[in-house]
């Protein structure tokens, strides 16, 4: 596991943001079948999320929920148990 790595044994996808990753990630779920229009999918969504609006194109018409993150310590969270 640790050791070097040449760049032949890596398969790496690198994308401009969030946002262009958003489109990586949903394009093949669509056009697999595993996605559809008006699918409803959860979205974990910062303060000010840009990358949003991409689940309400045309190409994709989600229904997404968001979910927002809790700003607690874990230590807050298991004392709330």
């Amino acid at each position: 596991m640790h050791g070097e790595v040449t760049a032949a044994e890596l398969s790496l996808f690198a994308t401009a943001d969030g946002t262009v990753a958003m489109c990586y990630i949903f394009e093949p779920l669509v056009k697999n079948g595993l996605l559809a229009k008006g699918d409803r999918i959860a979205l974990r969504v910062s303060v000010c999320p840009p990358y949003i609006s991409i689940t309400e194109l045309d190409t994709y018409e989600f229904d997404t929920v968001p979910i927002r993150q809790c700003w607690r310590s874990s230590s807050a969270a298991r004392r709330s148990r």
